[in-house]
């Protein structure tokens, strides 16, 4: 998968690498379907599908995403004419680095859009994660889930909780969590 990315990066932006490289799973759930926002408990865990985040700053005054999956590029500053994907960098960026400026983003995987596995969810961590490393940041992965939810909810106008955010960023391997969401 990251070579098939890498090489359509390199067809979209030159032979410059991207700066980071970020991979983001999708989130299953062993017990407690809409209990996180109700305060409940959850049993989640990350999955081997994921989402693949490459990302530099741009040479040019414009940024330039590209969903390899959905076939679509947006190609404008302008925040408010983005499609529905675009809406989370866009809330992502916001949120953590409004002013970093123009970027290169190419986003692709394996992990299914709209099958309920939180793919949106794996878009709005690893935008964040990926902006973390490209400016240096040093939240912690509950941290990065937490901005992750806020984006969600303050932005893009999810009423959901905490679980998926929580999943992508801090399962792991063959391990699920066990995440009370009354506190949070």
């Amino acid at each position: 998968m990251l070579p098939t990315l890498l090489e359509q990066w390199h067809l979209s932006f030159g032979e410059q690498p991207p700066k980071i490289t970020v991979r983001a799973p999708g989130r299953v759930n062993i017990i407690g379907e809409h209990t996180d926002y109700n305060s409940g408990w959850v049993l989640p865990g990350a999955m081997s599908k994921s989402l693949y985040i490459l990302i530099s700053k741009s040479s040019t005054p414009t940024n330039h995403w590209i969903a390899t999956d959905l076939g679509e590029e947006v190609n404008t500053n302008d925040s408010s004419a983005l499609s529905s994907w675009a809406k989370y960098i866009a809330g992502a960026i916001s949120i953590y680095t409004p002013k970093i400026g123009p970027l290169q983003i190419l986003i692709g995987g394996d992990l299914p859009i709209g099958a309920g596995i939180s793919s949106s969810s794996a878009l709005t961590c690893g935008i964040l994660l990926a902006l973390q490393e490209l400016t240096g940041g040093k939240e912690t992965k509950e941290e990065i889930a937490l901005l992750g939810s806020r984006v969600e909810r303050e932005i893009i106008g999810v009423q959901g909780g905490i679980m998926d955010q929580y999943a992508i960023m801090m399962s792991q391997p063959h391990q699920a969590i066990l995440l009370d969401c009354q506190s949070q």
